[in-house]
């Protein structure tokens, strides 16, 4: 194979494992972490992206209306 054809490989690998990874991970997880934002943590008011990790992982485990509790932006981010 050539190095292009192994680039490619990795990145389609890629788009597809971490999703999948993403996916199994209950969301429950995310819900136990301190928030990471700088903004959040610096300010004490909460970004547009706040709760977009939590929110795509609901929408993962087909959890909509929490999804959209935690980030009302997840309707636009998550089709991308």
């Amino acid at each position: 194979m050539s190095n292009e054809s192994l680039k490619s490989l990795g990145k389609v690998g890629g788009y597809i494992l971490l999703p999948t990874i993403f996916a199994f991970i209950p969301t429950s997880w995310f819900e136990a972490r301190h928030p990471v934002c700088l903004i959040r943590n610096v300010f004490g008011v909460p970004c547009p992206g706040c709760g977009m990790t939590r929110a795509i992982s609901c929408v993962l485990h087909a959890d909509f209306k929490k999804a959209f509790q935690y980030n009302r932006l997840v309707v636009v981010v998550f089709p991308l």
